[in-house]
């Protein structure tokens, strides 16, 4: 059986003495890309910065550190960005079920999936265009109404096409930065969720 040789020994299954070693993209990544984290613990801080509030479920407050977890290992391993990024899809798609059902949301459990749970927040008001902080920084956060919907309806489409590209064995790959909008996301939306219609906590 011949040896196999990848382009990056760091896609090798790791030996013991090596699962802690910085992957070298992420080392050589700060001197291509302004602005990308340089140590561990600067991407942990980074990560850090996307939480769910408090009186979320337990359930969907573990699935999301699962997400977060996954993101800063990707420090060591830097094709953990799209099983981290899948993971926080994942949560999203449980946050908006679970939350459906607390309010008593009718959805269909075979057949809504990701994009049609999203479509129906926004229906049932519980998404908003000034619910996404990140917009601010960006070129369209001088033309969206914040108690609009513009960017919402764009989400449905977006998300699922990147979930479906992780869930469906596709071979995405981001580095670190831009992988956290799938973080960032299903922060800004679970926020939503559990900031309307009356929180049952």
């Amino acid at each position: 059986m011949g040896h196999r040789s990848p382009k990056n020994p760091t896609e090798e299954f790791r030996k013991a003495a090596d699962m802690f070693k910085a992957d070298q993209r992420n080392l050589d990544a700060p001197h291509v890309f302004a602005g990308q984290p340089t140590s561990a613990e600067m991407f942990r801080d980074w990560v850090n910065e996307y939480d769910i509030p408090e009186h979320c479920p337990e359930d969907i407050h573990v699935q999301f550190d699962v997400s977060r977890n996954l993101y800063i290992y990707a420090w060591y391993v830097y094709r953990f960005t799209s099983p981290a990024q899948a993971q926080a899809y994942a949560t999203l798609e449980l946050a908006l079920r679970t939350r459906f059902e607390e309010l008593g949301i009718k959805f269909n459990r075979r057949s809504d999936g990701l994009s049609a749970l999203l479509r129906k927040a926004i229906k049932n008001g519980f998404l908003r265009d000034g619910g996404f902080p990140h917009l601010k920084h960006t070129p369209l956060a001088d033309s969206l109404d914040p108690n609009g919907t513009e960017y919402c309806q764009m989400l449905p489409k977006i998300i699922s096409t990147f979930r479906n590209a992780f869930a469906h064995g596709g071979t995405t790959l981001l580095n670190l930065p831009p992988s956290l909008m799938a973080l960032q996301t299903t922060s800004a939306i679970i926020h939503q969720l559990y900031a309307s219609h009356g929180d049952k906590s």
